[in-house]
């Protein structure tokens, strides 16, 4: 189990309240994902296209992801959890890395990289989950 599975369970078990959830969410440190490698040619590029995106980042929003489609959060929840995981994200661009201001990081990922890499993420999870309520990311 992860953290981020971790605090799932206690929101359901009714531990913490869905405020508190995202109060943790907005605190913690979330993974970055380095951008895919940029293919050679437009036949690799489609050959990519149509493989398996990869496993999913252990304690990372992907754990949100996989609490959603098992139904574990309703679209109204899950909205609010991707807002607050975003504007973490975004907070942590502007402070240097880390949550609460200061050192650490995404490393070499920069925030257009990562805003870059993000879109792919969205359009393929948007292809691959047309229930989720979820939209790209704009910037």
């Amino acid at each position: 189990m992860s953290e981020v599975t971790d605090l799932i369970n206690s929101y359901k078990a009714s531990e913490l309240t869905l405020d508190e959830l995202a109060q943790r969410f907005r605190a913690r440190r979330w993974p970055g994902t380095p951008p895919p490698g940029r293919p050679p040619s437009y036949l690799e590029m489609a050959a990519r296209a149509e493989e398996d995106p990869g496993s999913d980042v252990p304690d990372s929003f992907d754990d949100v992801e996989a609490a959603f489609f098992r139904h574990e959060l309703s679209a109204e929840e899950y909205e609010l959890l991707r807002a607050t995981v975003a504007e973490a994200l975004q907070a942590e661009d502007q402070s240097g890395g880390s949550p609460g201001g200061g050192a650490g990081g995404l490393g070499e990922v920069g925030r257009g990289e990562r805003l870059a890499a993000q879109r792919q993420v969205d359009a393929s999870r948007a292809k691959d989950h047309p229930d989720s309520p979820w939209e790209p990311a704009h910037g």
